[in-house]
C-alpha cells in the first residue's frame, strides 16, 4: 500500500475513528458545572478554509493559566504533534482539500497544563468555514 492511496486512507480513517473513541472512553467525564466553566475559559476552534487550502487550529486560555499545551491532530499521513507554551496559539495545517471521509477522521486532541484546573483533556474537530462549531469534549485528570 502507498501513502496516500484510498486503502491507507481508508485505514487511516478507521484508526482516528478508534483512536478518538478510546480517547473519550478513557477521560475522566466532569460534571457539567465544571464542562461550562472550561468551556467558557478555554477555547479551542479548528477552521478549514479551502480558499487557503489550510485548517487553522486556535487556542485560547482568557484566564491566562496555562502552562503548556500538547495539541495533536490524528489521521494525518504525517503524524502532528507539538508543544505550545503560554496561554494562546494559532497554527495552520495544510490540508489540499476535504478529508473524503469528512472532518471527524481528523480529531484534535488537546492535553493543557493549567494552572487552575491541573491536567485538562479536551477533543473538538475540525469543521469548514461557515459551518456550526462542533462540541468540544472537555476531561480533567
Amino acid at each position: 500500500m502507498r501513502p496516500g492511496s484510498p486503502r491507507v486512507m481508508a485505514v487511516a480513517a478507521v484508526v482516528a475513528a478508534a483512536a478518538a473513541a478510546a480517547w473519550v472512553l478513557s477521560v475522566p467525564a466532569v460534571d457539567s458545572q465544571t464542562e461550562a466553566e472550561l468551556a467558557s475559559t478555554i477555547l479551542i476552534e479548528g477552521v478549514y478554509y479551502e480558499d487557503r487550502g489550510s485548517a487553522v487550529i486556535t487556542y485560547e486560555d482568557v484566564s491566562g493559566m496555562t502552562d503548556s499545551v500538547v495539541l495533536e491532530v490524528l489521521g494525518m499521513d504525517v503524524s502532528f504533534q507539538r508543544t505550545y507554551e503560554g496561554s494562546a496559539f494559532t497554527v495552520a495545517l495544510p490540508f489540499s482539500s476535504v478529508p473524503k471521509y469528512g472532518w471527524p477522521v481528523h480529531p484534535i486532541v488537546l492535553v493543557v497544563d493549567h494552572s487552575e484546573y491541573g491536567t485538562v483533556d479536551a477533543k473538538t474537530e475540525i469543521r469548514a468555514e461557515g459551518e456550526p462549531a462542533p462540541r468540544v469534549i472537555y476531561g480533567v485528570r
